[in-house]
């Protein structure tokens, strides 16, 4: 629509004798394509405008095509920021090591089996962890040959286990079923191997005499060989027993109760070995059917979208009726039933209660009356949005890719971590060696974190762009003879727009998100300190906080108690403020791959059509959600009930129960449905806003060419009043 604006000019004209001299006001018609508008910093005052066809928000022929390089600096910034990280991570895999974070310390601090450059005699020859005895806590009469004895024992308690157990590295786990353990007991290599136990010359070479307190007249007890444990002979005492490997890093000495030996798995919960044994043996008998569970969850998927093109208004009003026959048959029990409470009071409670529930139902019944017409709107949008899918359904690829995606971006980032923080620095004092992070580790961890997150954000980012883009290319071409709208290449051009043009915008649009994140879980962090609080709050509150605010208020507990609290408030404002950017920075995307302008313009154009639509928005955001919902649920229930029934028809004999690969048919249903869905979330949004550009740049009252059939009823139609449930506002 054009509009025609009258502009007075003053012209100033220049004399010979170089001054500007004032002549009469001319009167000049200034023609333009669109409104006046108010202009932000970094925004032309088009940008929030609406779309109007012939200016710089004309997509009547399709997301602009005549595009730009946008937000440059942030995707110079997202380089460099990858680059650092690259950085970080070469320094961390020259420093670090990851066996260090699974190895046992001896009571020195030693890794064991783990090569340390910064120490002479570390203990990389000696991988197992195993537990001597502690003998300067032992008493004279300690019974030494019978560890059944040793729980009823004064001299010791087991249950403390770091006083009279010491943490050593040795080569192999000591192993001393049926031998006796006597002093001057050396290798007999004749002797009988058992199942439990190798024989000696496989574990224990030689032992060492080893006098009590080192004190004569002291009763001598047995240490392991030199070549077997490196330590002197006070450390190196074993526990007679056998011993239990874990994790082939640990020599953990067998647990003894009444005389008698216990495996692992006794204290284990009764039947969980053979639970876990049963489920993994059915799943691998039943993974055809789990592969054809996933077949059929994708179905009943496309299934579901075919019926929200036909059915979907069927769906939201059934849903509402249901809604309001709750309300009032609730309402109508609560006034049967008060007569027959007990008492008068607890008679005019239920009766009041069911004037309450009435109300609310009233209230309810009155807000769809006056947003009858969104909702249809709604159900039109949820309907266009199924039609996408299925005439475009390579766009269900998006979502799996990103997903394969943010699979490589999680196993990149735990590889880089784990070698950061195995990044430990030694450090010499009087107590001994202590590993300890630096403050540059540190910070390289903070940075990495902070790398996931943007790289995360950024990821989602892309697909809503991308996926953004393909739904305009579609919604804005042009029906075949059946009324099918089936554009080429349609992912393939939004996917090449995004990359090509606008990584910048969504670097910027996440970098935004990933700060807000960042601040979020680092108050979190601080607020988990008060489960330290709570028993130190003074060195908790100290510790924690930054810029010596903690500090300041540490001696003062009711104080510390108002930091908690006022933390965790903090992170909950946050987190709401991040649900509001997300919310923002989808709807900037899309407008970016509409438009092509930067995320700046882009976000302010999108606030704009907020405001503009706040009610459509509102409105669609519940249908859409709970259509969405339901299609999710009913995807996971029709692939779970599918896949049990196959089950118990083909492989109901060969396996124990057909409830573990039920289950684990809803969870395939699950991740499918959840693809579908979110695809169709981020399709209804877009949808919306490609209505909005043809409604506006159609002219109100008249359909665009474009126009779907489920949308081409809704374009606002110029009437002489408007009524709250159909009525529309007055075209000039």
């Amino acid at each position: 629509m054009i509009t025609t604006t009258i502009t007075k000019i003053h012209v100033a004209q220049v004399g010979g004798d170089g001054m500007a001299h004032n002549q009469a006001p001319t009167t000049v018609v200034v023609v333009t394509d669109e409104k006046p508008g108010r202009q932000g910093v970094g925004t032309s005052a088009e940008d929030g405008e609406e779309f109007r066809k012939g200016g710089k928000n004309d997509v009547s022929n399709g997301p602009v095509k005549k595009r730009h390089c946008t937000d440059i600096l942030c995707c110079l910034l997202f380089i460099a920021h990858v680059v650092g990280v690259i950085a970080i991570a070469s320094v961390a895999f020259s420093k670090g090591n990851p066996n260090r974070l699974i190895a046992g310390q001896d009571f020195e601090n030693n890794f064991c089996g783990v090569k340390d450059k910064n120490i002479d005699d570390d203990k990389a020859d000696y991988p197992l962890l195993y537990f001597t005895l502690n003998t300067e806590e032992l008493g004279s009469g300690f019974p030494y040959n019978e560890p059944s004895k040793w729980a009823s024992t004064p001299e010791i308690d087991v249950t403390k286990f770091s006083t009279f157990f010491r943490a050593v590295c040795v080569k192999k786990c000591p192993c001393f079923k049926d031998v006796p353990i006597e002093k001057d007991s050396t290798n007999n290599e004749t002797e009988t191997e058992t199942p439990d136990c190798p024989s000696k010359s496989k574990t224990v070479t030689s032992f060492r005499n080893y006098t009590l307190w080192g004190v004569s007249g002291q009763p001598e007890l047995p240490a392991l060989d030199e070549s077997l444990c490196p330590y002197a002979e006070q450390y190196c005492v074993p526990v007679p027993s056998t011993t239990i490997s874990i994790a082939g890093r640990y020599c953990v000495p067998e647990l003894f109760d009444a005389g008698e030996a216990k495996d692992v798995a006794d204290y284990l919960p009764s039947g969980l070995v053979d639970s876990w044994t049963n489920f993994v043996g059915d799943i691998i008998v039943t993974w055809p059917i789990l592969a054809i569970s996933g077949i059929i969850a994708l179905i009943i998927g496309m299934l579901y979208l075919i019926f929200l093109r036909y059915c979907a208004g069927v769906i939201v009003w059934v849903a509402l009726l249901l809604v309001f026959a709750m309300f009032a048959a609730g309402g109508a029990a609560c006034y049967v039933y008060s007569p027959e409470m007990d008492g008068k009071a607890y008679q005019d409670m239920l009766l009041w209660t069911g004037y309450v529930v009435w109300a609310i139902g009233a209230i309810i019944f009155l807000i769809t009356l006056c947003l009858c017409k969104q909702i249809r709107l709604g159900i039109g949008i949820v309907k266009t949005a199924a039609m996408f899918i299925y005439n475009v359904p390579t766009v269900l690829l998006l979502p799996i890719t990103f997903f394969l995606l943010t699979i490589v971006l999680y196993a990149v980032w735990l590889t880089i971590t784990l070698f950061i923080m195995s990044s430990v620095d030694l450090e010499e004092s009087n107590k001994g060696k202590r590993y300890s992070w630096n403050t540059d580790t540190q910070r390289g961890f903070a940075f990495v974190f902070f790398s996931l997150l943007w790289t995360n954000a950024f990821l989602i980012g892309m697909n809503q762009m991308i996926l953004a883009g393909a739904v305009g290319i579609w919604y804005f071409t042009a029906p075949d003879a059946n009324g099918n709208k089936k554009p080429r290449g349609a992912v393939k051009r939004a996917a090449w727009n995004a990359c090509f043009y606008h990584m910048g915008s969504v670097a910027f649009g996440s970098l935004i998100l990933a700060i807000i994140q960042f601040i979020k879980y680092y108050l979190q962090y601080l607020a988990r300190q008060a489960q330290y609080a709570e028993k130190n709050p003074s060195k908790a509150c100290a510790a924690c906080s930054p810029c010596g605010i903690g500090k300041l208020l540490s001696g003062v507990s009711i104080a510390n108690m108002v930091y908690v609290k006022l933390l965790l408030c903090m992170a909950y404002l946050v987190a709401c403020f991040e649900r509001c950017i997300k919310f923002l920075n989808k709807n900037a995307y899309i407008q970016v791959a509409l438009l092509g302008k930067n995320f700046c313009r882009s976000a302010w154009a999108a606030f704009c059509l907020i405001l503009r639509n706040a009610f459509r928005i509102a409105v669609l955001a519940v249908v859409g959600r709970g259509l969405r919902y339901l299609g999710l649920l009913g995807i996971v229930a029709a692939s779970g009930v599918v896949g049990f029934f196959i089950t118990e028809a083909w492989k109901g004999d060969e396996i124990s129960s057909p409830i573990f690969p039920t289950i684990v048919y809803c969870l395939m249903g699950l991740v499918i449905g959840a693809t579908i869905m979110d695809v169709l979330a981020m399709s209804i949004d877009t949808t919306l806003q490609c209505f909005v550009a043809d409604e506006e740049m159609s002219g109100k009252g008249q359909g665009g060419e474009f126009t779907p059939p489920p949308l081409k009823a809704h374009i606002s139609r110029p009437q002489e009043g408007g009524g709250c449930c159909g009525g529309g506002k007055t075209v000039d």
